[in-house]
């Protein structure tokens, strides 16, 4: 996902707040606060929209699996009652 640069202004306690959690979890300051904001928004991280596509296409796949083997089930099926 793209990102932009982005400036705010931020009281000193937020920002010491930041640099801790930081230095805490071993994470840059920009992942804390893009975490802290995907949170708040209620924002799926980039790792769960991969996850989320890759089960849709993985679902989509099925489907087409299940109808396949449907169409297959029913030609066999004809053919026995012949």
């Amino acid at each position: 996902m793209a990102s932009k640069l982005v400036a705010f202004r931020l009281p000193d306690d937020v920002v010491q707040a930041i640099e801790s959690e930081a230095k805490t979890t071993g994470k840059d300051k920009t992942a804390v606060v893009v975490q802290a904001l995907r949170h708040f928004f209620d924002l799926p991280s980039a790792s769960e929209s991969n996850r989320v596509e890759g089960l849709q296409q993985q679902m989509n796949e099925l489907q087409q699996k299940v109808e396949r083997l449907t169409e297959q089930l029913s030609k066999t099926t004809l053919s026995q009652l012949k």
